[in-house]
């Protein structure tokens, strides 16, 4: 399901891509007892997370908070596993500086946002931050028009653009 899914997240097309996000977080946030197997599965994919930070730098700012609250499922498991823990931990001091920033005035206003996303800063703050070589660091994260680079499970650096 999700691969596919994924192509809706991926489109060209601002409006579908908005719309996809919100009801991946819609799905993910959900409190049916068969969504925790679905949230588990989906946070446990480095892809996923990739694909996620991606989408926190895209689009509308709508977008972007949508985004935000699949991100923060990734990073308040837990059960966090080991690839998930290295892509947040790599990119810990980056992704902590664009958090400080990310919102509108009209989200910075909604109390339960703020916690949320302090929250976040604290628990990816708590990671020991991982040397990593210059491929592999994400570039100038708070711009939203940076390069987003972990390594795959086979080693070879992966990267792509935050446009």
């Amino acid at each position: 399901f999700f691969p596919m899914y994924h192509k809706l997240l991926l489109t060209k097309y601002e409006d579908i891509q908005r719309k996809a996000i919100k009801t991946l977080s819609t799905i993910l946030l959900g409190m049916h007892p068969l969504m925790g197997a679905v949230r588990l599965h989906y946070v446990s994919s480095r892809r996923n997370l990739k694909l996620t930070m991606k989408m926190m730098c895209v689009g509308c700012p709508i977008m972007r908070f949508d985004a935000f609250h699949v991100f923060k499922i990734f990073v308040i498991n837990p059960d966090k596993p080991e690839s998930i823990v290295q892509v947040l931990s790599e990119n810990r001091d980056q992704l902590v500086l664009y958090l400080r920033s990310f919102a509108t005035d009209e989200q910075l206003r909604q109390e339960t946002f703020v916690q949320e996303r302090n929250l976040v800063i604290q628990t990816l703050s708590l990671l020991r931050q991982l040397p990593v070589s210059e491929t592999h660091k994400m570039r100038n994260y708070t711009s939203c028009s940076s390069t987003v680079t972990t390594t795959s499970s086979n080693s070879a650096a992966k990267s792509f653009e935050c446009v």
